[in-house]
């Protein structure tokens, strides 16, 4: 009875170990910070067992990216072009069961130190931020331009609503805007 009571447990322990696997699978987005040799990374990973694990982090530039070395920062949102001295950020928290409404401004700001880089967060509740208009929304265009903080697009159509909106510009501020490239770099998203 022991040995059988041993090999089932050795069996269970064996598919548990296997199914923890160490391989990642990890979506990157790197931004190099201003005046340093720093690269801030948003990053997206699952691993083995619906492991995942998501967040951003600072390295140094010479540093290579690993999932499982990483000091994720508590922050949901970049403000601002980051530089070498300060990065100005939003941390999304949820609410607490004792509030009973949402408060539509920053619950509380608070600075942390990462890498010699100072970073001011301010956090926000779940829900406060998404009741405000987010300006979300799928548009095709035809040119672009880009200065050191924004984002120019021009002849924009929307691609997704019931109500098709067309823009004849858009401007963003260098912050919380991502673009995806395919590998032949022609603007996926």
């Amino acid at each position: 009875m022991k040995t059988a009571y041993r090999f089932l447990l050795l069996t269970l322990l064996s598919f548990y170990l296997l199914g923890c696997q160490s391989s990642w699978d990890v979506t990157l987005y790197a931004q190099k910070i201003d005046g340093s040799s720093k690269i801030i990374y948003k990053y997206d990973a699952w691993g083995g067992r619906d492991t995942h694990k998501f967040g951003y982090a600072i390295l140094n530039s010479a540093t290579e990216f690993n999932v499982n070395n990483i000091v994720d920062l508590p922050i949901s949102y970049l403000q601002d072009i980051p530089s070498e001295i300060e990065i100005n950020a939003i941390e999304c928290a949820i609410p607490n069961n004792n509030e009973s409404t949402l408060t539509y401004f920053p619950i509380k700001k608070y600075n942390i130190t990462d890498n010699d880089i100072n970073i001011k967060i301010k956090k926000y509740q779940y829900g406060s931020m998404s009741n405000i208009r987010s300006g979300l929304g799928d548009y095709n265009f035809s040119d672009f331009s880009e200065t050191r903080d924004s984002l120019f697009f021009y002849d924009l159509n929307d691609t997704k609503s019931i109500e098709k909106e067309h823009l004849d510009s858009l401007k963003f501020k260098k912050s919380n805007v991502v673009i995806r490239q395919s590998k032949q770099k022609k603007f996926i998203r």
